[in-house]
């Protein structure tokens, strides 16, 4: 018995180091011999992981902030999450979502954070507390449609959920919901939540693939408002004891060597004249994205693809401004930023900018 607990406490200790060596926007899945596919969160095999906590914020207007306290374990065929996070009253439309980047092949080359976009798609699994059909807020988004557009999306999920797959906000089509386990409980002014899922399906093998993932909560806050979405940035995920492909996470580690106050004079100098950040607030509003939190939710290899190619990701939501259009669609279709390309910048500028851009955070 006591050798028994010994091994228990060793490998909590291993767990949790190896947890600690994993960067912020990093979690580590601890490989288990047992089954992982349908675990609810008192299960004894959450024992084996330590948490891990993240930070998830709100998109718009003003940020608010909620921690999410996370578990991951896998078994090399299933990967399990175990959330945790508090909420003073549950209501219908509480909730959480784990949105995964699938078929792109570049590390550096990340979907938008919300939804995806046309050219990098993202899958979804949510859970609700009503049948009631809500995913994130996706009623309010018609307004950023054409009137040939529509959402190809059911009312209703089941007791388990609903999977989505989502190419931005205009193309959200519903997804068989196989071999995913979802569930969710709340006691003492606390949800825990559970979603388990295989490791290699249909819609993507997380074993050869970059793997990477955001989660959302749903949290509304009286029966009378929908419902606020707390988004985390990408999270890189390690699977312990796997030997898969970790392009994402030394990416994601690699630190900027920029001069932030130079950068700062840069960005002065070339951005403000349309954005908004820091104390930097005379270019009209809304005719480009405020910038002032832009590290909430962007790492560094996004900053750049933003600043290099601006085309790259644009969404419905970019023409928020009916005066100064954020984009426009070429005589080939393509939607093409109203944003130069900044691809003149010399590596030492460039890396200053984005060095400046990656402080400022909420």
């Amino acid at each position: 018995m006591q050798s028994t607990k010994s091994f228990k406490k060793a490998l909590l200790v291993v767990a949790w180091l190896c947890t600690q060596a994993i960067a912020q926007n990093q979690i580590a899945a601890v490989k288990v011999l047992g089954d992982v596919s349908s675990l609810e969160p008192n299960s004894k095999a959450w024992l084996s992981a330590p948490y891990t906590t993240i930070r998830l914020y709100t998109k718009n207007g003003d940020i608010q902030t909620k921690n999410l306290r996370l578990k991951a374990l896998h078994n090399a065929k299933y990967i399990a999450f175990l959330l945790s996070w508090q909420d003073n009253m549950p209501m219908r439309f509480d909730g959480f979502a784990l949105q995964f980047s699938i078929n792109f092949d570049d590390a550096n080359k990340l979907p938008y954070i919300y939804l995806g976009n046309s050219t990098r798609s993202v899958l979804v699994h949510q859970r609700i507390n009503t049948e009631q059909f809500y995913l994130l807020e996706v009623l309010d988004l018609q307004q950023f449609l054409e009137p040939t557009q529509s959402l190809r999306i059911s009312k209703k999920q089941t007791n388990n959920g609903a999977t989505f797959l989502a190419s931005g906000f205009d193309v959200i089509e519903q997804k068989e919901h196989k071999n995913i386990h979802m569930y969710q409980s709340y006691q003492n002014a606390n949800y825990k939540a559970v979603l388990s899922k295989p490791l290699q399906s249909d819609d993507g093998d997380l074993l050869q693939s970059i793997f990477s993932l955001s989660f959302l909560l749903l949290d509304q806050s009286s029966k009378d408002t929908k419902p606020n979405t707390f988004i985390s940035p990408w999270i890189g995920i390690k699977l312990m004891g796997i030997d898969s492909d970790d392009v994402f996470l030394k990416s994601s580690k690699t630190p900027i060597d920029g001069d932030i106050i130079r950068g700062k004079e840069l960005a002065l100098q070339n951005c403000a004249v349309c954005h908004h950040f820091d104390d930097a607030h005379n270019a009209p509003q809304n005719i480009a994205p405020d910038l002032s939190h832009v590290s909430n939710l962007t790492n560094i290899a996004y900053l750049k693809e933003s600043i290099l190619q601006p085309s790259a990701v644009i969404t419905p939501t970019s023409n928020a401004n009916a005066n100064f259009p954020w984009f426009y669609i070429d005589d080939n279709g393509q939607n093409i930023s109203t944003m130069p390309a900044f691809d003149w910048m010399d590596t030492k500028s460039l890396e200053d900018v984005i060095a400046y851009f990656a402080s400022l955070k909420f």
